[in-house]
């Protein structure tokens, strides 16, 4: 069942995951050390998903994952 709130997301909170990112001192540590991994990343485009709506502003994890979910959608239109 999919729910049209965001859930508690305890590593997501562990880890300080948000949107958008902030980049602690321990990720940058680790970009650090694995400089490869770091080049390939700044070095290329991001991924994108052809069903995410880039339209909409990140602010928040919450809002985000809520602007992608349609409320009015039903199981009929999923027949």
């Amino acid at each position: 069942v999919d729910f049209t709130w965001y859930g508690n997301r305890e590593r997501d909170i562990r880890n300080d995951f948000s949107i958008p990112p902030k980049y602690s001192l321990n990720q940058i540590i680790e970009a650090i050390r694995k400089p490869a991994w770091t080049y390939d990343f700044l070095s290329h485009e991001p991924y994108t998903y052809a069903c995410i709506n880039t339209d909409v502003p990140a602010d928040s994890l919450a809002a985000f994952v809520n602007s992608q979910l349609c409320p009015e959608f039903d199981w009929r239109d999923a027949e």
